[in-house]
């Protein structure tokens, strides 16, 4: 039953005056607080019968005829087209009739709780039970059946999301106010939420997933996290906790590839090559005291594929990169790095040429490294000895005149173009330029 009259039993009420009445009264009940008996979430659920179905549920009216829970049930459409946040069995729905059609809207918020809310005013099997007696064949009286919940339904208690003052990012004054704006929450029945608010006027939107049932805020320990902020560190916006047992620790938002090296000598962090390019500025001023409009994601791991197309990075400054472990790049056919200057490991940038010609190494050029050599080989070849006066052909180890001749032609052979081995044709540095 849904929208619907019921009778009003007028000893039950306390109207006085022209409004009191002797006799029962008739009042319509636009919505009718029901429970949800059982829910079709998709084309495996008992129930279904068509793609109509997805979504809709069957339950009991609190209020008029065929009220208690053994009694026959009916099926009931989301009220709302695009928005619909569909209950678990033992929900309180409001029921409601439209144009002929039964709608419900809810699960009703009664206890104020994200995972699952008491539906009081459900007629649980100890009720039916002492109605009925031992004749009753009723289900097994269990919690779960009294709150008339499925057994296959996590029920956990997970803290409302809270939205605390801030005197960093909610300050505008010298007073402390604690009568702050609200922000839009969605909230998932198992720690996972959407957060679009603001701190002050500075707007905010963050999307959590695997929250610490304990937690009353989004932070750093939870599974995942992505945040977009316009004003705020990181670490004022999210400096809550994560609980574990009964001890709650403090949180601090760290760059990953720097916890991995905290108990080691931390010679090669992204963090601290972000300070060497930097000229030595503090690494906490550059990554972690960042106060203006920034996207952060954090998880365990993340994936970023471009299924048919390409996949763009792009910096107005710097892309810094950083990994605890190893950093893999490959490529099927081509790898192309395109700078000025190119360094491998930081010791081989200095700040001025002295500096650089005294302790960085640059790569050979092997082309140029192989047309010199060649040169080197012709000069020996066309070396000589004299005997009274006239050229002599150079002899090798014991052997006549002109035998060491042989021996140098078999190395400029060695050094021909596409014949040596320590010049690479698969990896390619370009010419010394201006």
């Amino acid at each position: 039953m849904s929208s619907t009259f019921i009778e009003i039993d007028p000893t039950k009420h306390s109207r006085k005056g022209v409004f009191k009445n002797a006799q029962p009264q008739l009042i319509w009940l636009q919505f009718v607080p029901g429970v949800v008996k059982s829910v079709i979430t998709s084309k495996n659920s008992p129930d279904f019968g068509s793609d109509l179905d997805i979504n809709t549920i069957t339950a009991t009216a609190h209020y008029g005829a065929s009220t208690r829970w053994y009694h026959a049930t009916k099926s009931y459409y989301p009220l709302l087209r695009g928005i619909v946040d569909t209950p678990v069995k033992g929900d309180q729905v409001l029921l409601c009739n439209f144009g002929g059609i039964n709608y419900y809207l809810g699960p009703l918020n009664t206890e104020n709780k994200p995972n699952f809310n008491h539906d009081f005013l459900f007629e649980t099997d100890e009720y039916i039970w002492d109605q009925f007696g031992e004749s009753f064949q009723g289900p097994p009286r269990t919690t779960r059946d009294a709150m008339g919940l499925s057994n296959d339904f996590t029920a956990i208690d997970y803290c409302r999301l809270q939205k605390d003052f801030d005197p960093e990012l909610d300050k505008k004054s010298d007073e402390v106010n604690y009568d702050l704006h609200g922000d839009m929450m969605f909230e998932g029945r198992h720690g996972n939420s959407i957060r679009l608010g603001s701190r002050s006027d500075n707007p905010y939107i963050i999307i959590s997933n695997a929250r610490h049932p304990e937690n009353e805020l989004e932070s750093i320990a939870d599974g995942t996290l992505i945040s977009i902020t316009k004003n705020g560190t990181l670490n004022q916006h999210f400096s809550g906790t994560i609980t574990d047992s009964m001890d709650k620790e403090k949180l601090t938002f760290i760059l990953a590839d720097s916890e991995a090296q905290i108990d080691k000598d931390k010679k090669r962090t992204s963090a601290d090559l972000v300070s060497f390019v930097n000229r030595g500025t503090d690494v906490t001023e550059l990554i972690y005291k960042y106060n203006k409009d920034q996207l952060l994601q954090s998880s365990d791991r993340i994936t970023i594929n471009a299924k048919r197309e390409s996949l763009f990075l792009s910096a107005f400054q710097n892309i810094h990169i950083g990994s605890g472990n190893s950093l893999t790049i490959s490529s099927n056919k081509e790898i192309i790095l395109e700078s000025g200057n190119i360094y491998i490991g930081k010791l081989a940038k200095k700040e001025t040429s002295e500096e650089q010609t005294e302790t960085g190494q640059g790569l050979v050029l092997g082309e140029h490294l192989r047309f010199l050599l060649e040169q080197m080989v012709d000069i020996l070849i066309a070396a000589n000895g004299h005997c009274q006066g006239a050229p002599l052909p150079l002899g090798y180890q014991q052997g006549a005149p002109g035998t060491l001749n042989q021996k140098l032609q078999e190395i400029k052979s060695a050094l021909g173009k596409g014949a040596t081995n320590f010049v690479s044709s698969k990896y390619f540095i370009e010419e010394n330029v201006s």
